[in-house]
């Protein structure tokens, strides 16, 4: 299985919606196979779309996906329940069964060996609109990555290197059966959540803004030290990882989302990269701009290399490589698809309605685009 994880140190920039689409495409492209994905975002949205889709009746009600999660899978089986498991919670829960039914087995020392498809939901048994060979570790919001304090801290909440490590075994040990794992984190680079997906992934991809000031928080977060939870991903949080040994995930790719286009024609900007879209020329040059900034920093700071997976190649290569791009998704097409828990690869020109009422339809060629460039983003 080859696993990844999408991460940032910032909201808002596509993780969640990237992660649902190229995951369920994924499992699309590859019937005979399982895509397992875990949600380690504070948030839940994942689980939400795959489970139903984000919509609510009302502010104050939950979303679909979220009930569905609350009412059908216990948190022994959710993402809880996965790390209290790797804590090692254990010699009594792995004698008698309790709390997780001897779901997990004491290996020496560091974390116990966790058997992860055990804590696998599959998604269409809640979602008729997701695939079928679509497994999810869910999780449930504030009713999961609540508690804990300082005294008695939770997993999720204090980072601990053994159940990296024991999660980066339980992933490593899955059957043939599943071909990608994916993860999805949340806006705190610094959580342990982020961590944990950081040391059990092969791969990191890293959605991001076309924003100068944003794209360089990426390597650092001047108020990081004074204000904690905005440390950067790059800077603070993966570098002092790798130097620990304690960082599987190298960059693949950086992925500007949200970019506007003038057509859907592939085209490949003045810088190199390679687009299944053609961008208007500001926004080409404002994407090689911050793309030439990030091999300036892996040319001028050599300890940044080890964190890309083509970090030692050319300029050119370099950029080829790591830069990719999503186009701005239709509002209708975007909303319908989280809202509905249809993923734009299972969408059809049919007219949809959300629980919130928004009701529209989208055309077979504008799916047919977005499709596409799905489809580059995973090959």
């Amino acid at each position: 299985s080859r696993s990844i994880c999408f991460c940032n140190n910032r909201g808002g920039v596509g993780k969640t919606f990237t992660t649902f689409q190229t995951s369920c495409a994924v499992a699309v492209s590859n019937p005979s196979k399982k895509v397992l994905v875990v949600d380690f975002s504070i948030y839940s949205e994942l689980t939400c779309a795959l489970l139903g889709g984000t919509a609510s009746a009302s502010p104050f009600e939950a979303p679909k996906g979220l009930r569905a999660c609350r009412e059908n899978v216990p948190s022994e089986k959710r993402v809880e329940g996965l790390l209290r498991a790797l804590v090692g919670g254990g010699d009594k829960a792995s004698s008698s069964r309790g709390l997780f039914g001897g779901l997990f087995a004491k290996t020496g020392g560091g974390s116990p060996k966790v058997d992860l498809a055990t804590f696998a939901v599959r998604a269409c048994d809640l979602n008729a609109n997701v695939p079928d060979n679509l497994y999810v570790v869910a999780s449930a919001g504030a009713e999961s990555f609540g508690g804990g304090d300082g005294d008695q801290p939770t997993p999720w909440s204090t980072f601990d290197p053994n159940v990296g490590r024991g999660l980066a075994r339980a992933v490593e040990e899955l059957s043939d059966d599943y071909v990608t794992v994916f993860f999805d984190t949340d806006h705190l680079a610094g959580s342990a959540m982020t961590r944990y997906a950081l040391c059990a992934a092969d791969l990191c991809a890293v959605p991001c803004p076309t924003d100068t000031v944003e794209f360089q928080r990426l390597y650092q977060t001047p108020d990081a030290a004074q204000f904690p939870g905005v440390e950067s991903l790059f800077g603070d949080v993966m570098l002092p990882m790798y130097r620990d040994g304690l960082l599987r995930a190298r960059v693949v790719k950086m992925i500007f989302s949200k970019v506007a286009s003038n057509q859907n024609k592939p085209s490949v900007t003045p810088g190199g990269i390679k687009l299944p879209f053609t961008p208007n020329a500001a926004t080409a040059a404002q994407m090689d701009g911050l793309a030439a900034t990030a091999w300036e920093v892996v040319d001028k700071y050599p300890e940044f290399r080890p964190l890309f997976l083509d970090g030692e190649k050319t300029k050119r290569e370099f950029v080829e490589n790591v830069f990719a791009a999503f186009k701005l998704v239709p509002d209708l097409a975007k909303n319908v698809s989280v809202q509905n828990g249809v993923p734009i690869c299972k969408m059809t020109p049919q007219t949809y309605t959300t629980v919130s009422g928004v009701t529209g339809s989208s055309s077979a060629s504008t799916l047919e685009a977005l499709r596409a460039e799905i489809s580059a983003l995973i090959s």
